[in-house]
């Protein structure tokens, strides 16, 4: 039928729009997928790779747009919440990206992205600290090798001033061969409270040996001075 025919080309386009996006072929990869949505405005997966493809080129604006669109088309489309969120989240509407990612738990209680997301960003404002503790406690335990989860745990655990949950947790972390300068600025920041300073001073010359340019370089170097 015509319509079956329509599915195909539309599947067919979207699909080519991927291939061309893995090749860094950006700008061919979205006229596929607006080839797509043009015979189609409903047909949601073109509009979720046309939104990945525009947040991966950093132009979340238009990003936004794309998951947008396929939220009025599908009001239940978790992915598109999800990445909502995590744009929102890098334009600094962190009220915006708490709602998104508070949405995709409204329509499924158990997806450890925005069980961690949503924590984390709890953590970073010390609120809603238990929650967060939750939160990062159901994604740890649905998903064992996620490390985000195990920092969110012990960033949230150190916010709410339990320094050996946050240590256990961060430990862990960087036990499981994590390379994120951000899990050893917090490891450094628990030892010092914990009174470590020998093994702080270590974590914070491990998080700069990582990313010199780190977002807390600065900070860090202040305190190894």
């Amino acid at each position: 039928s015509n319509r079956q025919a329509q599915i195909r080309t539309m599947l067919s386009l979207t699909l080519k729009g991927v291939f061309k996006a893995e090749q860094k072929q950006f700008d061919a990869a979205i006229e596929q997928f607006k080839s797509a949505i043009a015979l189609d405005y409903r047909y949601t997966p073109a509009h979720l790779v046309l939104g990945n493809t525009y947040f991966e080129l950093k132009n979340y604006n238009a990003a936004m747009e794309s998951y947008k669109n396929t939220i009025s088309v599908d009001p239940n489309n978790i992915q598109a919440y999800l990445m909502l969120g995590s744009t929102y989240y890098v334009e600094c509407q962190k009220a915006e990206a708490q709602k998104a990612l508070q949405t995709v738990l409204k329509l499924n209680p158990n997806v450890p992205m925005a069980q961690n997301n949503l924590a984390w960003m709890y953590a970073e404002n010390g609120e809603n600290l238990d929650e967060a503790i939750q939160l990062a406690e159901a994604a740890k335990k649905r998903v064992p090798g996620f490390v985000q989860s195990l920092d969110t745990l012990g960033w949230a655990y150190y916010k709410k001033g339990n320094y050996p949950k946050a240590l256990e947790n961060l430990t862990a972390a960087v036990q499981a061969g994590v390379k994120d300068p951000g899990v050893y600025y917090h490891l450094g920041l628990v030892y010092m409270k914990t009174g470590e300073q020998p093994k702080a001073r270590d974590a914070f010359r491990q998080a700069l040996n990582l990313d010199p340019k780190f977002e807390k370089a600065d900070e860090i170097r202040a305190m190894l001075k």
